[in-house]
């Protein structure tokens, strides 16, 4: 696992009270590692996505007596339910009760510290408590509306591969561990300077067709979205999150899933940056406020709706604050190794249309 040493720092950026702006109370959830289980043999095929790839041969030889016999191991790909990402409108505020347990406290009191350091009063730490402004604009009919959100993108807090490391590959997160934390990113979640090299992305990555079934644009990747649906703003804001998370080289303070996992297993297919279209095999769960059995891809549900009409949202937000929390599963395919060669594998794909429980195979 690679680390990216960093200084902690904040900025805040005031959205200014304007006409009609209206805040309401915090609509707090919560989940706990019970809330967010995810059971390999029971898992949606939507979220699972498993199959039998093939046999992988190893070739085992000794010394003495001098011989030589080859092994099988077989070859399996699968998603792992890799992040949980919390978007939620204050510090320290992730909704994940163990997670805050752990470094809400830190992620608070370095705010605190950082904000009263650059001479901020305390009560505008966060970059906006509960920021959602509004704007009545005279000459339009719609509503010009701003929401700031808190993201943490966090490793899932145990791997698959416990299970077996022969029918499930091990993942490349590591659990409990921020690898993205908008607190300890405080900057440039709120301002997005080091962003300025991917301008030109602005017109064309985004969640939904651009102008006319957009929920918002992956760059510049702040805590900051013209969005009036808080589903939407949370999703977007959620992408914009994973999306770093997923990389190495970003100029953010984070620290990257990728590489191999730390299993005694060969990979042939590891999760690629996450992307808004899924073109990378990663796929969306939502676990609170509205609990998802399946998984879908944000891009396309933006895609497929009526312009006029939002039925996704239904039940996935109760106020202007309203957090959000997802399970992210990206895509991994291998298998184990036998302590000996790799020779090869014969590839012969069979996948579960179900679940191993519905499929019989416990």
């Amino acid at each position: 696992m690679k680390y990216v040493l960093v200084i902690f720092c904040f900025l805040f950026l005031p959205c200014t009270k304007v006409f009609g702006f209206n805040i309401e109370e915090d609509d707090e959830i919560s989940v706990n590692v019970a809330d967010l289980f995810a059971d390999p043999f029971t898992a949606d095929s939507s979220c699972l996505d498993y199959c039998f790839e093939g046999v992988c041969f190893w070739l085992d030889c000794e010394v003495f007596p001098p011989s030589c016999s080859v092994n099988t191991s077989l070859r399996v790909s699968h998603k792992n339910p890799d992040f949980i990402v919390s978007a939620f409108p204050d510090l320290g505020g992730n909704p994940w009760e163990e997670f805050t347990l752990i470094w809400g406290g830190v992620q608070e009191s370095l705010g605190e510290e950082v904000v009263s350091w650059i001479g901020a009063p305390e009560d505008i730490v966060g970059g906006g408590e509960a920021v959602t402004t509004s704007q009545q604009e005279p000459t339009k009919s719609q509503t010009n509306s701003t929401t700031f959100r808190e993201v943490d993108v966090v490793g899932y807090y145990y791997d698959f591969s416990t299970y077996s490391d022969e029918y499930f590959c091990g993942s490349n997160t590591t659990a409990f561990e921020p690898h993205y934390s908008s607190a300890l990113d405080g900057y440039l979640w709120r301002t997005g300077t080091t962003d300025v090299i991917y301008s030109l992305l602005v017109f064309w990555d985004s969640i939904g067709i651009p102008y006319l079934k957009e929920w918002g644009g992956i760059y510049w990747r702040t805590g900051f979205i013209k969005q009036l649906n808080p589903a939407k703003a949370n999703a977007v804001l959620s992408m914009r999150g994973a999306h770093i998370a997923s990389r190495n080289g970003e100029t953010r303070v984070y620290m990257p899933a990728t590489g191999d996992p730390d299993t005694d297993q060969r990979f042939f297919t590891l999760p690629e940056g996450i992307e808004a279209d899924g073109s990378n095999g990663s796929v969306w769960q939502m676990k609170a406020p509205k609990k998802d059995d399946g998984c879908y891809i944000f891009d396309e549900i933006a895609e497929e709706e009526e312009v006029d009409e939002d039925t996704w949202s239904t039940g996935r937000f109760s106020g202007n604050q309203s957090s959000s929390v997802y399970t992210v599963w990206r895509p991994y395919e291998c298998c184990k190794k036998m302590d000996d060669v790799y020779i090869f594998s014969v590839e012969v794909q069979i996948c579960l249309e179900g679940s191993f429980e519905n499929d019989g195979f416990f």
